[in-house]
Parts: C-alpha cells; structure tokens; sequence
C-alpha cells in the first residue's frame, strides 16, 4: 500500500519518494494527527531505506519513524527493528528515524559493518550518513553476546569507508586482554582496502629469528587489479620476497601472477656446512572470456623456476602435498582461432616442460596446428536428380579431415641455462613440419547390424636434415653423420574395420530370481580390421661392431617426429569387448516408461591380439586383457595383463615358435596391473552444498572442489578412501635367470567430523613392496564458530613438522592469531 492513498497530495509531496508500508496484524491511520501505526511484522520500503519491526509508527508532518520490539507469552524478544540503507544495516531495541534530515537514534544497537558487527548502548546517525557511538564493540562473530570484541570508547563509522576509534582494547569471553591501542583505524569496506600487511614473528633453529609474510597490499580503485609484495627476513642471513597480482576485467579476461625470488643461507661461513642457494619461481594463470573475443581464444599457465625452490620453502607454515611430491613443472601459452569460411581452426601454443630430477627443459617455441574440419566432397557437386542414386548416397558419407604440424624443441641441462649461454639452445634443436590426412566413412549393412568403416591415411614429415650412421674403423665406435638436407618421407595406411553389437541374457533358476526377475544382461562388441602398409623403403643396415654384426637405423630416428614405420605391413586384428550388468523389474514403477533398472556388474572387458601377414616370422602380437568396473558408486576397479604366445631360448632372444610347443603353456605372462579403490561416505556427508551466504560463484567453486572443503554441522559425518595398485613386470635376462618386478601400493585418506565442531582428516601412502610408509599428514580443526583452531602433523620423513594455530575466521582481522610451529625446514629441531 502506498500512504498517499490516505493522506492528502500536499503532505505527501515534501516527501521526495513514495512510502510503501505493510502490516500482518493492523494499520491504524490518525488523519487528525497525520500519523500512521503499524503493526506486527510491519515494513516500510522509502528509496533506498528499509524498515522492519513489531511496531512502527510514522508522523508525516515531521518525518519521523519510530520502531520497536514486541515480547511473546515467554518473554522473548521478536520483531526487533532492523534499518537498512543497502550498505549498512542496523539491529536496535527501538530506534528513531527521520526520512528528511537522514538523522536518527537507535538504542541498544547491532550494525552489520561489511564483514564487522559494531554493537553499541546509543547510536546517533547524522545527515552525512556518519554514525556517532560513545562506547562500543566491534567484532566479526555474528552472535548477539559475541565471544571475543574490541571495546571502543568512541567511535565514529564512515560508511564503506573506515571506522576511527579512540582507546581500544581486545576481549576474549568478556575477559580484557593485555592487548590494546590509544586509538584505532579499522577497515570498513565489502571491496577491500588498501594497507599494511602485519608479518608473523618466531625463532627457527637453523634460520633464526625472523620476520615472515609481511608487506603491503594495494588495490587500485576500479577493482580491476591487486597486488601484494610480501617478505621474509631472517638473523642469519636467510630472506625471501614475494608478489601475487590479480586481475579481472569482465567480460575480458581475469588472471593471476605470483613471483618468488628466495635466498636460502644455513650454517656458518668458517664451516664446511655452510650453504647458500638462490632460488625463484613464476607462475602465471590467464583466461579469456569467451564472450569477449567470439572465436578466438588466449589462455596461459605458467610455472617455472629453480628444481630446490619447494625443498627451500621455509616460510610455509603447513607443507602442501602437492609441492611436495611434485618434480615437475609445465607452461603453456596457447592462442587459437576458428575460421568459418573455410570451417577450420588453428591453434599456436608455446610450451615448456622441466623435470626437477633429472635436472633437464624443453621447450617448444611454437608449436602450431591448423586442422580443417571434416568435410565431404561428394555433397560439392549438385545432383539435377531430385531422388538421388544409391551409389550418390554412399559416396557422400566419404569424409576428409587435414591436419598440419609444425614444432620447434629444444633441450638443455637447467645448469646452462642463463643469459650468458642462450647460444646453447641450438645445440639440441629439432624441429619439422607433419602433414596428416584421413578419408573415412561408415557403411551399415545388414539391417544395421555390422557396420564397415574403410579408411585412408596419408602422412608426410618435412625435416631439414638427416642422419647417417656407420662404424669407424679407427675408434672402434658407431659414429653419426648430420648432413644438411631438405627430406619429405612420406607413408599410407589402409585399413577397413566391422564392428558389431551382440545382445544377450543370462537367466537364473526361478527360485533365485525372486520378485525383481533378475537377468544378466550381456553385450558383446566384437571387431575386427585390416591395415595395410607398403614398405617406404627408408630403412637401412650399418655394422654395429668390429665382428660385422649389423643393426638398423633410418635417417630420421632422432627427428622430433621421429622416423617413419619401417617395413611393409598387412595386419589383421581382433577385439573383443563386453560389458555385464543386471537387469530387474522396476517395482516403483506405475506408469511403464521405466520397467526395467539396470546395475552395472562390469563396465568393460577387452580382449585384444593381431596377425600380420607380412611378417616371416613372429606374426602373432601379444594378448592383451584390460577391464574397469565401478559398484554402486563405491567400488571401482581397473585391471590388465600381457601375455606373450612366443618362447625364448637359453640366451633369452625371442624365438619363433610358440611357448605350447616349448613350455607346454599357452603364454608367458610380460605385465600385469590392478588397482581398485573404494570411496565410502556418511549419509550425512553431503555431494552437494547449498547456502545464501557468498556469491555464486563462490559456491560453484565449493561445490566442485568438494573434497577439499571441510563439512562441520554434523556429529560423525565422515569419508573415508582406500586404494591399491599392483604392478609386475617381467623382465628377459640374456646371461641369467628372468627378474620379476613388483611394486605395490596402499593409498589411504579420509576425514571424520568426531563432534559437531570437531574434524579430523588423514593421508597416508605404504609401500608395500619396500615396507615403508611415504607423505603422511594428519589435520585436525576445531571450529570454534568466529575463530578456529588448526592442528597440522607430518609425523615422519623430509618434510616432519607440526603446526598449531588459533585464529579468528574472517580475513578482515587474519592477523590475529596465536601460532606455534616446528618447521620442516629445521629437520625435527624443536625452534
């Protein structure tokens, strides 16, 4: 209802907006007094102000509003009065308000600061939007009697700006702490604000006392960028600097940019332990917007840096697995763009790959990929008939795809990488050009029960030089010759495949099919195909030693591509798939469209081999057996073996007869792997949150990462996962017996709410074959609802430490915290 309805147009238009109001219980209108009274959950909308209480009452002629609770039978509070300006909002007892000069009063007072609470005895607010408090509290804990405040003695708020106080102190359970200031500046904005970052403080044994994760954030005004430089100092000579930019622009794109440079010093120069390391890291996250640019994309990630640059991390408090275990680290800056006259696409990516380890980088400066997209040549040529012939039909499923290469690799030790020896790129260059083209199509037959698919594949390689390898007489060696030359190998594949589906059902007695009917549902998907590929004749023989033993080699095998195929080849290859599951009467079906419900018993079994007829001996490949399954969504399963049907004599060297006819066995067993694992859930463990509290986004990303998110609210909701994995391989000794390798593994971790307020998680890794344990972590959190206390274990091993930190939750006060920590770095050393 708006007033105006009730009171005459000149009382109403010194208002400068309509006020709209609503009651559940009454409104009682005094015309003589110009006075409206409203009752139970009664609301008023003016412009951007919100009221809600038990009871307002509103005097037209001098603007004021005046708001107060109710008390139920029980003697509870309910309707209290909350005021809302879109930034600010005010929970009072009774409050006073006036339209016109944007002035009020509110007793016993609760505001919602951003992510602060300020809770006062008497609030003014003035025409400038500023609030006035003699005394009062401000915290981040949402409750009315909060657990922990800063008492203010005055204060003025500043909306979406700051709040001055006078002499300040902290409390802890209505308890003073010795901790306070004479005056205070706090932060009052949803965005953000600019400042100084407070550093943590402490004592390690080999580094010293420091200073730790300490600077300054800054973010500029539009929104659109933030950065942080942060440090670590220590007594002995240890520091670290570090900067993490973000940046967004809507619609356009959005990233992230870390930078860490590190020098690590331990011991003392007059010893022999004495060490000094320098160590650095970039890593950089880009992503387009697709909207911004419709069919062209930029996207980079970017991670390098120095192979010790994790092992040196001192100024983490809690060791990241993932850190850890990782020894290498990947870049790529891709750029790509669809053409749609030509319906193609190409894609550019610069790449870079290091392996901690071994100490070596590669990088691929470009790698670029234009594909043009199926196209079908037939459809090209308009028919004058309106009803096209069969063999017009067929001849338009043949469809063409293209697809060209091109990649520039080089490799180099990270030793010699500097500014001073770039030449060294070029000593292990590679580079060339790969052109791949595919003409196919499918053809049912049968009433659509065998489907032949025939294909064409023709490739090329462009390289600008080749090799030539020979022996030297003199040295006793293979020496390899480069010579500089154009070369463009080409080869073709044919090949024609029939695939089919075979459905069938396996019965129980009826005794054991009870009320569901239950049947075991059978499909069988057997192929088989012919490749043919003539021989490209670039194949040649050298002698290998001083007694004329000859080897092989082609003039392209250290090309980045590498060689062509050698030989000619007429292969003829069998697979055989199969998938089981069961198959019951849907007995909540009432309507028939769902009669049936099907569980899966085994996803994928898979029998694979090959005979080539080219070959003169050894025509047979290898038997492979692979499956998967997964239970009922807890138990999954994966498993494979390779079994060789070829004998082998006293000196190991493969012989062309079969072990039948040798060992009297059908197959030796070369490899062999199972893993399994099975994921077991609380019902109170949700797959999926739901809350009003942050953004959408937000809680997008929460819900599709979350297993990394603790779930507390609930007493003894847990998770717990366990996989295995076996590995053997069989290995061929020429001067002893076989060796068989075996590796197993046991992956353990999970998490467990003890307490409503209590969670614990784990992860654990055995290795069974070696008997030991490797990265085991125990976390155990406590939410104390406004703080949380955190308890990180590593009880063994590299990276043994402990860290214990109280802390309050929300990031506008992060700095007030209560730590104790043994750190890795110190190796078990108590700091």
């Amino acid at each position: 209802m708006v007033l105006s309805n009730a009171f005459g147009q000149d009382t109403i238009s010194q208002l400068e907006t309509p006020v709209n109001y609503n009651a559940e219980d009454s409104m009682v209108m005094d015309l003589k007094k110009e006075k409206a009274y409203l009752y139970e959950n009664a609301h008023i909308d003016y412009g951007a102000y919100s009221l809600e209480a038990c009871f307002i009452e509103f005097d037209f002629k001098t603007k004021n509003v005046l708001a107060k609770y109710c008390v139920d039978s029980t003697g509870k509070k309910r309707g209290i009065p909350i005021l809302s300006d879109g930034d600010t909002e005010t929970e009072a007892d009774s409050l006073m308000f006036n339209f016109e000069s944007k002035r009020g009063i509110t007793y016993h007072v609760k505001l919602q600061e951003g992510e602060g609470y300020v809770h006062g005895n008497k609030v003014k607010r003035q025409t400038n939007g500023e609030i006035h408090i003699d005394t009062a509290l401000y915290t981040t804990c949402d409750l009315d009697h909060p657990h922990y405040y800063f008492k203010l003695r005055k204060a003025i708020i500043i909306p979406e700006d700051k709040i001055i106080s006078g002499p300040i102190n902290l409390y802890v359970a209505d308890i003073p702490t010795p901790l306070g200031l004479p005056f205070a500046f706090l932060p009052n904005q949803k965005k953000g604000s600019n400042g100084i970052i407070i550093p943590t403080y402490g004592e390690s044994s080999s580094l010293g006392f420091f200073l730790a994760n300490g600077g300054y954030y800054h973010k500029f005004k539009n929104d659109q960028l933030s950065t942080a430089i942060t440090g670590d100092i220590y007594t002995k000579g240890s520091w670290a600097l570090y900067n993490t930019t973000s940046y967004k622009k809507r619609y356009k794109h959005s990233g992230n940019l870390k930078l860490t440079f590190r020098k690590t010093k331990t011991g003392e120069k007059e010893f022999d332990d004495y060490s000094e390391k320098t160590d650095f890291l970039v890593e950089w996250s880009h992503k387009q917007d697709p909207k911004s640019i419709p069919g062209m994309s930029f996207r980079a990630n970017i991670k390098a840096g120095t192979g010790s640059v994790y092992e040196n991390d001192f100024g983490n408090n809690v060791v990241s697995p993932n850190n850890y275990l990782t020894n290498t680290f990947n870049s790529n800056i891709a750029f790509g763009k669809t053409f749609k006259k030509v319906p193609s696409n190409i894609s550019v990516n610069l790449r870079h790959s290091q392996n901690t380890n071994t100490g070596l980088i590669s990088f691929t400066l470009p790698d670029i990929t234009y594909s043009i997209n199926r196209f079908y040549p037939a459809k090209w040529f308009n028919s004058s008939n309106v009803v096209k012939s069969k063999a017009r039909k067929q001849l338009e499923k043949i469809g063409i795809t293209y697809i060209i290469n091109s990649k520039n690799e080089t490799t180099i030790a990270d030793t010699l990488l500097s500014l001073n020896h770039l030449d060294r790129l070029n000593d292990n260059m590679r580079n060339g050009i790969k052109h791949t083209a595919t003409a196919s199509a499918s053809f049912p037959f049968l009433g659509n029960a065998i489907t032949f698919t025939p294909s064409v594949n023709a490739n090329a390689l462009m390289y600008s030089y080749r090799t030539r390898k020979y022996f030297d007489n003199e040295t006793g060696t293979v020496l390899t010759d480069t010579i500089n030359d154009f070369m463009a190998p080409m080869w073709a594949t044919f090949s024609a495949s029939f695939t089919s589906k075979v459905y069938g059902f396996y019965q129980f007695a009826d005794f054991m099919q009870g009320a569901k009917q239950s049947k075991i549902r059978h499909v069988l998907t057997p192929n088989a195909s012919f490749s043919l590929r003539p021989d490209n004749g670039w194949q040649y023989s050298y002698i290998a030693d001083s007694l004329g033993s000859l080897n092989y080699a082609t003039p392209f095998d250290s090309q980045i591509y590498g060689s062509t195929p050698t030989g000619s080849s007429g292969k003829v290859s069998f697979n055989l798939i199969n998938s089981f599951e069961m198959r019951q009467n849907n007995q909540n079906d009432t309507t028939g469209d769902n009669p049936y419900v099907y569980k899966k018993l085994l996803d994928n079994l898979t029998l694979s081999s090959g005979y080539d007829l080219m070959r003169d001996s050894l025509n047979w490949d290898n038997l492979s057996i692979s499956g998967r399954t997964n239970i009922a969504k807890l138990f999954n399963t994966r498993f494979g073996a390779t079994f060789d049907p070829y004998a082998r004599d006293t000196n190991n060297v493969i012989m062309n007869q079969f072990t039948k006819d040798v060992e009297g066995k059908l197959f030796n067993i070369t490899a062999a792997n199972l893993a399994f694992g099975i994921n077991l859930r609380s019902k109170k463990n949700k797959t999926k949150v739901e809350s009003n509290k942050g953004s959408e986004e937000e809680l997008e990303e929460i819900n599709e990462n979350l297993d990394q998110y603790k779930q507390f609210g609930e007493a003894w909701n847990w998770s717990l996962n366990l996989g295995y994995n076996f590995q053997y391989n069989r290995r061929f000794q020429y001067d002893a017996k076989d060796t068989f390798q075996l590796t197993q593994t046991l992956n353990v971790s999970g998490q467990m709410n003890i307490t409503a307020n209590w969670n614990m998680s784990f992860q654990t890794n055995y290795d069974i074959t070696n008997k030991k344990f490797s990265y085991t972590s125990v976390e155990v959190t406590r939410d104390l609802h406004c703080w949380e206390l955190t308890f990180n274990w590593v009880p063994f091993g590299f990276m043994k430490s402990y860290n214990i930190q109280i802390n309050v939750k929300s990031s506008l006060l992060q700095d007030l915290k209560l730590q104790r920590r043994r750190t890795w770095y110190d190796n078990g050393v108590r700091d």
